[in-house]
């Protein structure tokens, strides 16, 4: 084989030589700021309680200082807000002054997530069950180190509170890099599964030159369904942005090859981005766009002032972000497990001075031009450098080189084949990384079958819908009584509701087989619970001979032998577990606990705030031992109480009390807190009525209790305490478990209430009972007929019991005097269209402004058929053709003050039909829809926009040809 020498071209950017150093700048930071407000005190019911939504945002914008932490070197800069999520606001190619990744410049927050409050742009973490998590709005725990390899760390971390999960960001910059990483730590320290739902959504800027980089072969959608990439059906090649120009919101799950990167290069500026992590940790890859229509892109005005659009580049722990038909897929949702801690690695890279992008690996970017093979080394690079071409012949390369620096190896008219580092292969072009996936579900599988039924019951339980996973486990059950994982997977979910009847279930599944060590687990944790250290011993011992569940085992009999007060046992129980397994979090805090009064107490303390200095039982003990109260200063969150309470009850679960005590004491104030300090106080045989007294006149508004260990505390609170205030707490926690019934009979227990909201979430318990329902909003209203959320809720009720008069007085009376409520405006446009105020419900909606959630369009289809109905309306009263056809026009259009943009797709066939009949074309037959109702009365009643529409065709032709 032929070698040959070529000269190196050494394109090394200005900006490396000022790489030498890095920084990290906290500050308060001025941002215009868009706010939010306004938190709910309704029930939270669905998949995120016990967090609230909040309801307000703010039209105009106001100079507000958010805490920011700049980090830089002479490459890159980043920062980070955690008070909105701990997200990475933005990251800026420093030479370019380029932001590789969106910076938003205004603070905007609009009703985008599911608790509403929501801004566009950065990295923004996503850990616990669905996109845009309860935390991305509100502040996170947060601390900064310098590194002893004199790297920057800003760890940002935060309970999830919906599956009792703490998840721990550390973002990390060094001075000679033009990336920074991002190291995640996701852990589950609860005995139950929870659903295992990680995505980092990251913000980039929206142009007509940005190429996404996508290795792939296909995309699949929410629901599993498969379609080929990049090439679309109708020609496009959807790796450009310009040519998304189609169709609604873009959301691409692009997979079909094992690549460990995706990123976006802007051909203008000449700058490129790279997420680089092991497939196997990050096989999730999407591509999100809003709709290059007004459909889309009226949202670049509603979330930002002068930034311009964006897109979304997301990598995730599995391929796509399940939608609820996924399960119909071969992508169903998974778990995570019991005492699981999950951690991967992310880097986020620029790269600038190539002109186009081959291939991208951990050290940098490779692009082969036409005369040239060129290298962007993301870090200083020594050494060899060797490319093979398709003849075999060899180009090679000494280099010592800085980096965000481009080299350059001379012509090749051959196609390079590989390219090696240091002899280290990077780049192999035989190598296609296209896999075999299938793609599609198994049409011969039987949903139907026992096995079907499992699978969807055990997708439910991911979904955290646990009456729907029982219902289904329930039939499951009836058709095989004797199924074990049914039966234990039924028992899981009826511990976390409180049901004596998990313990009937788990001696079934025990009696069948006795070495289950899933059913072993849950016995020995149900015994435990109840203080029976007996059989928990028994049921933990069996577990921990399965390998499936050795890790729970072992740790809880780690955790009963330090009960029993056996604590060399527990020392080496604890020991063993962390030769497994040695990220078990409980064995790790155990060791610190049993370390204390000894030598290498503070080494053991010290090295886990090491490992994560925003550990909470660490930051415990430095205070409980050290009395260094570094938990103030760390838990800064939106609900630090929380944080407090769980890790209190960890003391708890030893039987140390007075720690326990301790912790709360210095816990912020708050209602469910002080009930746990109360609880714990008469553990440790200290005074607690006050305590309990005090807790009796807090707000409990926002308190919605929702562990499991919550049964046991309002049960002794109910015993020592005659307030009715207790049954509502312990209403709220049934209901949130889907004991409906339960919660039925505490809420009537609990009386009558002064507070109105109290009402509200009667009557959304009630929802089936109209007279139940109907009494509770009247209740409301009367105690407080100037808030809007019964006032929106009373004239709801009304509309959908056809008391539209009454309705519209209540709602026209209240929007007067708030007439810059667009929530209740909304409402105001629905009461006048029920009382065929067409007209005037089409004017009314042209001058009015609304802030949209995302995908909202039920205000513009209210314009739209308002107009069509006005249109009749002038119709049949023989009005002038013009009038008619303004109203028909008018139909078509997208009020932007509306919230919702005019789409590509846009459908003219229902006003073309109405302009036919309108000016005599030969149109002798109805609309071929047949909406099925003759009155405006189940008109109000339908749900399906084409029933609806058919009804006004109908109308329409009636009468337009009356007359013939």
């Amino acid at each position: 084989m032929q070698r040959l020498t070529f000269f190196l071209l050494f394109l090394c950017h200005v900006m490396s030589l000022t790489s030498q150093s890095v920084t990290m700048t906290p500050k308060d930071q001025p941002f215009v700021t868009y706010g939010f407000s306004d938190p709910s005190p309704v029930m939270p019911l669905g998949r995120f309680y016990p967090y609230h939504r909040f309801d307000g945002f703010s039209m105009q914008g106001e100079s507000k200082n958010w805490k920011a932490i700049d980090m830089e070197n002479g490459l890159i800069q980043l920062r980070i807000l955690p008070e909105i999520g701990g997200k990475i606001w933005g990251a800026f190619h420093k030479k370019s002054g380029f932001p590789f990744i969106y910076h938003n410049d205004v603070v905007k927050f609009r009703d985008v997530a599911a608790r509403g409050p929501w801004t566009s742009g950065g990295v923004e973490f996503n850990f616990g069950d669905y996109g845009h998590a309860p935390s991305c709005a509100t502040p996170v725990d947060y601390t900064l180190r310098t590194n002893a390899d004199s790297s920057i760390s800003c760890f940002l971390g935060a309970y999830d509170w919906s599956s009792r999960t703490h998840w721990t960001v550390e973002v990390q910059l060094s001075a000679k890099q033009t990336f920074f990483t991002s190291r995640s730590t996701w852990a589950n320290n609860t005995p139950f599964a929870v659903s295992n739902y990680q995505w980092m959504n990251a913000g980039f800027r929206a142009s007509d030159d940005l190429q996404f980089l996508y290795p792939g072969t296909e995309y699949i959608d929410h629901d599993g369904k498969p379609f080929s990439w990049p090439m679309h059906e109708n020609g496009k090649n959807l790796e450009y942005y310009r040519e998304n120009n189609f169709g609604g919101y873009k959301s691409y799950h692009v997979l079909g090859k094992s690549t460990d990167y995706f990123g976006g290069y802007w051909k203008n500026p000449d700058v490129g981005f790279i997420h680089y992590s092991p497939y196997y940790q990050k096989m999730g890859k999407k591509l999100w766009i809003w709709g290059l229509s007004r459909q889309g892109m009226i949202w670049e005005n509603l979330l930002t002032d002068k930034n311009g659009q964006y897109v979304e580049l997301q990598s995730g722990r599995f391929f796509n972000q399940a939608g609820p038909a996924s399960i119909q897929s071969p992508f169903k949702y998974n778990l995570l497990m019991p005492l699981q801690t999950d951690a991967w690695d992310e880097k986020w890279m620029t790269f600038s001075g190539l002109h186009g992008h081959s291939h991208a690996f951990d050290q940098g970017v490779l692009y082969f031009s036409k005369d040239s093979v060129r290298i962007f080394f993301h870090q200083p690079f020594s050494g060899s450098i060797k490319c093979v071409d398709s003849l075999g012949i060899s180009f090679s390369a000494n280099a010592n080189v800085g980096a965000g620096t481009v080299t350059s190896l001379g012509a090749t008219k051959n196609p390079v084949l590989k390219v090696f580092l240091n002899h280290e292969l990077v780049y192999d072009q035989s190598d296609s990384k296209i896999v075999q996936r299938p793609l599609e579900n198994d049409r011969s599988f039987a949903w139907d079958s026992e096995y079907g039924r499992y699978l969807k019951a055990r997708s439910l339980f991911a979904q955290r819908d646990m009456p729907g996973a029982a219902a289904v486990l329930d039939t499951l059950l009836k058709i095989n009584p004797n199924h074990v994982d049914a039966l234990v997977l039924l028992a899981s979910v009826q511990i976390q509701q409180n049901l004596p009847e998990a313990k009937t279930l788990l001696r079934k599944a025990l009696s069948i087989n006795t070495y289950d060590g899933w059913a072993n687990f849950y016995w020995g944790y149900l015994h435990f619970s109840e203080g029976d250290f007996t059989n928990a011993e028994d049921g933990f011992s069996v577990a921990a001979s399965q390998q499936e569940t050795k890790q729970l085992a072992l740790n809880y009999l780690a955790l009963t032998a330090f009960r029993l007060g056996f604590h060399g046992k527990a020392e080496n129980i604890a020991k063993e577990c962390l030769s497994f397994f040695p990220k078990t979090a409980d064995c790790q805090s155990l060791m610190l606990v049993l370390a204390r009064g000894k030598a290498d107490h503070k080494s053991r303390l010290d090295q886990q705030l090491k490992e994560n200095p925003l550990d909470p039982i660490a930051l415990a003990e430095q205070w409980l031992v050290y009395k260094n109260n570094q938990l103030q200063k760390v838990w800064v969150n939106e609900m630090p109480h929380q944080n407090y309470i769980e890790t209190a009850l960890w003391y708890a679960r030893l039987g140390l009390w007075k720690e326990a005590v301790t912790i709360l004491e210095i816990a912020p104030e708050n209602l469910m807190s002080s009930l746990w300090l109360a609880y714990f106080q008469k553990k440790t045989g200290a005074e607690f009525q006050t305590t309990l007294q005090k807790a009796a006149y807090m707000d409990n508004q926002l308190a919605f209790p929702f562990r499991t260990e919550e049964f046991a505390l309002l049960g002794w609170v109910d015993q020592v305490s005659d307030l009715p205030l207790w049954d509502y707490l312990l209403a709220k926690l049934q209901w949130s478990k889907g004991l409906t019934d339960q919660a039925k009979q505490s809420f009537l227990r609990t009386g009558h209430s002064s507070d109105a909201h109290f009402y509200l979430n009667k009557a959304l318990l009630w929802k089936g009972s109209k007279d139940s329902v109907h009494a509770s909003l009247e209740t409301a209203f009367r105690l407080e007929p100037d808030n809007w959320r019964v006032v929106k809720a009373w004239t709801q009720f009304l509309l959908r019991n056809q008391l539209s008069e009454e309705a519209l007085e209540v709602i026209s009376h209240f929007q007067k005097s708030h007439p810059a409520n667009y929530i209740t405006g909304q409402v105001l446009a629905e009461a006048m269209f029920a009382n065929r105020q067409f007209r005037k419900t089409a004017d009314y909606l042209l001058t009015f402004q609304s802030l949209p959630n995302e995908g909202a369009s039920g205000l513009q289809q209210l314009f739209r058929e308002a107009c069509l109905f006005a249109a009749l309306e002038n119709l049949k009263s023989k009005g002038k053709k013009s009038e008619t056809k303004k109203y028909i026009s008018l139909a078509d259009t997208y009020p932007e003050n509306l919230g919702s943009g005019k789409p590509y797709d846009h459908d003219f066939s229902l006003t073309t039909y109405l302009n036919q009949l309108l000016y005599g074309a030969d149109t002798t037959s109805p609309w071929p829809a047949s909406s099925g109702i003759s009155s405006f009365s189940e008109y109000s009643f339908l749900t399906e926009v084409k029933s609806r529409e058919a009804f006004i065709a109908n109308q329409f032709y009636q009468a337009a040809t009356s007359g013939k």
